[in-house]
C-alpha cells in the first residue's frame, strides 16, 4: 500500500499529517499549496463550465434538427 497523507494549509500556516506523525509546513510552502488549491477548483470550474455549454449546445442542435424534420401542415 501506498502511505495515506493529509495535507491542512490555510494562507499562512499548514501541516503534513502522516501515521507516523505531523510536521508543521513553513510559510512559503503552505501559502504556495493554497494557490495551487485555488488555481485547480477554478480550472475544475472552467472545465465544468465548458462541458454543461457543450451539452446545451448539442441540446439545442438536437432540438433544433427535430423541429426542422416535422412537415409542415396546410
Amino acid at each position: 500500500m501506498c502511505p495515506s497523507v493529509l495535507i491542512l494549509t490555510e494562507a499562512t500556516r499548514g501541516v503534513v499529517l502522516r501515521e507516523s506523525g505531523a510536521k508543521a509546513l513553513p510559510r512559503s510552502t503552505s501559502a504556495s499549496i493554497m494557490l495551487l488549491c485555488q488555481t485547480i477548483v477554478m480550472a475544475q470550474n472552467a472545465v465544468d463550465a465548458q462541458e454543461l455549454k457543450k451539452l446545451q449546445d448539442q441540446r439545442i442542435a438536437s432540438t433544433s434538427t427535430s423541429l426542422s424534420e416535422i412537415e409542415i401542415i396546410r
